[in-house]
C-alpha cells in the first residue's frame, strides 16, 4: 500500500473532544504503543493514581501484579474490537503498597488520525468494600446497604418488587422508598430494558453463570434517563422464590461523554464520505464535460465517436459508483438465487486478473456446498478483494483462492449464527497492511492507495453482511494478507440460466412515457423511437391520466405506460397506476426509478406493474424490460 489516507480536517473536532474529556468527572488516559497521548485532570487526581508511563508500558507497572495477565489479555481483545467499549475491575499498584480498586472502561479510538487506546477510570474502593461485606455476612446487609455510597436494593424476583432499598437508591432516581416498592423494578426501568432483565433471570434459573456487570437505563421521577452499571447476586428465599441483591453505580456522566465522542466521530465520518463522493464524481464529470465540449468542436466524425465512447465509459463509472454507494447504505438489497459458486469463482477471479502480472492458484474443495447469493454482487466482492491483492503485489506474484465447507458452532467469535457455511479465502504475498490501518480498511472512502476510491473493501464488506455472512482479514506487513469470506450454505437445488446473446428486438405500438425530468423524457423518447415505438411524453401523473383517457377509444390506444416512481409535488407512478386501473383494468405499466430498494421496484408485480426500468438505463436495458413484459412484440 502506498500514499496517504483520505482524511478530513478534524482539528476542530479534536479540540472539542479534548474539551469534553478534560471536563469529565472520571479519569481518562489515552495512549498508543508506549506513548502517553492524553491524561485529564481527573486521572491525575485518582487515589493511588496508576503512573501513566507504567500503565502504557508492556510490563503494566501501574497495575497490581496479580491482575497484569488478565489486564493484558483484555487490552489485546480491545484492539481487535474497534468501536466497542468494555469494562473490567482491577487493582492499581501504588508506591505505598496499598492496592486501590478501579473500574476501567477500555475502548479503541482514533486519536489525531491514528488508532489509540482510551481507558477511563473510576475509583470503586467503596463498591468493592460493599460487595465484600455483603458476601461476608448477609445479616449485616440492611446496615451496610443503608450507609453504602452506591445504590443497593433487595428484589423479590418472582413477584418483581423491591424488598428493600437504601437512601442512595432513592437519591439516584428521586423516588421515596414507598414509591419504589409501589412501582417495582420494571416500573423503574426503561421499557426497552425489561427483555434484558428477563433474559438474565432466565439464565440464573437455568443455572448458567452470569458474565459480570450489566448496563441498564432507569427513568427517574423527574423524567431523566439514568444509566447504571449493575452487579447482582441471586439466592433462594425460604419459600423457594428467587431473590436478587443488586449494587448499582451511576454511569450517566460517562454515557454522555461517550455519546458526545460518537457524535464527533460520526461528523468526521460524514465529512470523509462527502469528500470522497465529491472527489470521485468530480473526476467523472470532468471526463463527461471534457469529452462533450471536445465533441462539439470536432469536425471529424471519428473523433466524435471516440469522444462519445469516452463519455459513455465515464457514465458507466458513475453508475458503478452509485451502485457501490447503495450497497453499504440502506439500498442495494441482493436478489438471490441458489448457486454452485465454485465454478463462478474461477471465472470472477480470472476476469479480475485479466491483463495483470499476477497469477492465480485455486484450491476449490470437492462437493462444495451451494449458496444462495446475488451473483452480480458476489462477483463485485471477489473482484474488489482480488484487485486489492493484485495491487499489493506490484512486482507480480501469485494469489491463492480457496473455498471449503465449514460448520460454525454456537461458540464462534465471528458473530455468525450456528450453521453450515462456505469459506472463501483470498491470499496474497504482498506488502501487507500495517496494524494502524487494519481496523479501518472496511470504512467507506478510507484508502492508502494513490487513485483509490476507498469504496472497494467497504462495498465487499457490506455485501457480505447483506448475505448474512461476513468478511475478516489477517495481515502481516511484508508477508501478505488473507481475506476470509463466510457465506451461509443452501440446501435448495441450483437453477441454471442459459445465457443468450443480447440484441435489440424493438416493437410496435404507442407508449406513454411519464417523468418529471426533461432530460429523461427527451432521451427516453429517442430510445423508444429508435426501437420502433410511437412515443408521447408527460411531466406528471395527472397529465398522464388525461393523455391516456383521451387516447383510450382511438384506433391506436397506448400499448403501455412507463412511469417515474416519484414526482415531487405531483402524482407519482404508484398513485397514477391506481387511477389508470380504474380507467382501464387491462393497462400495462412499467415502473422507472433510481431508488433500487423502493418496494414497487423490488416487487413490481405485487404493486401492479409488469416490469421495471432501473435508472440509469441503456437502450438495451429498456428493450429488454419491454420484451420481458410482453409489450410491443413484432409479428
Amino acid at each position: 500500500m502506498s500514499g496517504e489516507p483520505i482524511v478530513s480536517d478534524s482539528s476542530h473536532s479534536a479540540e472539542n473532544l479534548r474539551s469534553v474529556l478534560n471536563a469529565a468527572p472520571f479519569g481518562v488516559l489515552v495512549w498508543r504503543d508506549n506513548e502517553v497521548l492524553f491524561e485529564n485532570p481527573a486521572f491525575c487526581a485518582l487515589p493511588g493514581q496508576p503512573l501513566a508511563a507504567g500503565w502504557v508500558r508492556p510490563e503494566l507497572l501501574g497495575v497490581h501484579a496479580d491482575d497484569r495477565v488478565r489486564v493484558r489479555a483484555h487490552i489485546d481483545e480491545t484492539r481487535v474490537r474497534h468501536g466497542l467499549t468494555s469494562a473490567m475491575d482491577l487493582r492499581v499498584a501504588t508506591p505505598e503498597g496499598t492496592p486501590h480498586w478501579c473500574r476501567v472502561f477500555l475502548r479503541q479510538v482514533e486519536w489525531d488520525g491514528q488508532p489509540a487506546l482510551m481507558a477511563s477510570f473510576d475509583s470503586i474502593d467503596g463498591v468493592k468494600l460493599t460487595e465484600e461485606r455483603l458476601r461476608q455476612t448477609e445479616d449485616r446487609f440492611a446496615m451496610l446497604a443503608e450507609h453504602a455510597p452506591l445504590a443497593v436494593a433487595e428484589i423479590h424476583v418472582n413477584q418483581n418488587r423491591f424488598l428493600a432499598v437504601n437512601d442512595a437508591t432513592c437519591a439516584l432516581v428521586g423516588y421515596s422508598r414507598e414509591e419504589l416498592v409501589a412501582i417495582g423494578p420494571d416500573g423503574l426501568m426503561e421499557p426497552t430494558m425489561r427483555a434484558k432483565r428477563s433474559a438474565i433471570v432466565e439464565r440464573v434459573l437455568k443455572g448458567q453463570p452470569l458474565t459480570g456487570s450489566e448496563e441498564f437505563v432507569l427513568r427517574a421521577k423527574d423524567g431523566r434517563q439514568v444509566w447504571v452499571l449493575v452487579n447482582a447476586t441471586f439466592n433462594r428465599l425460604p419459600d423457594g422464590n428467587l431473590r436478587a441483591l443488586v449494587v448499582a453505580q451511576d454511569i450517566t456522566a460517562r454515557k454522555k461523554v461517550e455519546e458526545e465522542m460518537q457524535r464527533i466521530e460520526r461528523l468526521e465520518s460524514l465529512g470523509v464520505l462527502a469528500g470522497g463522493i465529491a472527489h470521485d464524481f468530480n473526476n467523472i464529470l470532468t471526463a463527461v464535460l471534457g469529452s462533450v465540449s471536445l465533441a462539439r468542436l470536432s469536425p471529424s466524425v471519428n473523433d466524435v465517436d471516440r469522444l462519445l465512447a469516452e463519455t459513455e465509459k465515464a457514465c458507466i463509472r458513475a453508475k458503478d459508483l452509485t451502485q457501490q454507494l447503495l450497497t453499504f447504505s440502506k439500498g442495494g438489497a441482493p436478489v438471490r438465487r441458489t448457486s454452485a459458486i465454485g465454478r463462478a469463482l474461477k471465472e470472477w477471479v480470472a476476469f479480475a486478473l485479466r491483463g495483470s502480472n499476477v497469477q492465480c492458484r485455486f484450491e476449490i474443495a470437492d462437493e462444495l456446498w451451494s449458496v444462495r447469493v446475488d451473483e452480480g454482487q458476489m462477483n463485485q466482492v471477489i473482484h474488489n478483494i482480488v484487485l486489492n491483492a493484485e495491487q499489493a503485489m506490484p512486482a507480480g506474484g501469485t494469489v491463492t483462492v480457496s473455498a471449503k465447507n465449514q460448520e460454525i458452532g454456537g461458540d464462534n467469535k465471528l458473530a455468525l449464527t450456528t450453521g453450515r457455511y462456505i469459506v472463501i479465502k483470498v491470499q496474497d504475498h504482498g506488502v501487507g497492511i500495517p496494524p494502524e490501518h487494519l481496523a479501518k480498511i472496511f470504512d467507506p472512502f478510507y484508502t492508502t492507495k494513490q487513485g483509490g476510491s476507498g469504496l472497494g473493501l467497504a462495498t465487499a464488506y457490506s455485501i457480505a453482511k447483506r448475505h448474512d455472512g461476513m468478511i475478516r482479514v489477517e495481515s502481516q506487513p511484508g508477508v501478505g494478507s488473507s481475506f476470509f469470506i463466510y457465506l451461509p450454505a443452501s440446501d435448495a437445488p441450483v437453477l441454471t440460466v442459459e445465457a443468450k446473446p443480447v440484441k435489440l428486438e424493438g416493437g410496435t405500438g404507442a407508449i406513454l412515457l411519464m417523468d418529471d425530468d426533461e432530460t429523461i423524457r427527451r432521451v427516453g423518447e429517442q430510445m423508444l423511437k429508435r426501437l420502433g415505438y410511437e412515443v408521447v411524453t408527460s411531466t406528471d401523473g395527472a397529465n398522464a391520466l388525461a393523455l391516456y383517457r383521451d387516447r383510450m377509444h382511438t384506433e391506436q390506444p397506448f400499448a403501455a405506460v412507463i412511469m417515474d416512481l416519484t414526482v415531487p409535488g405531483g402524482l407519482g407512478g404508484l398513485e397514477t397506476l391506481k387511477h389508470l386501473r380504474v380507467i382501464d383494468p387491462r393497462v400495462r405499466a412499467l415502473v422507472s426509478s433510481g431508488y433500487s430498494t423502493a418496494p414497487a421496484v423490488v416487487d413490481a408485480a405485487a404493486h401492479g406493474f409488469q416490469g421495471v426500468v432501473t435508472k440509469p438505463f441503456t437502450i438495451e436495458d429498456l428493450d429488454k424490460a419491454l420484451r420481458r413484459a410482453g409489450i410491443g412484440r413484432r409479428a
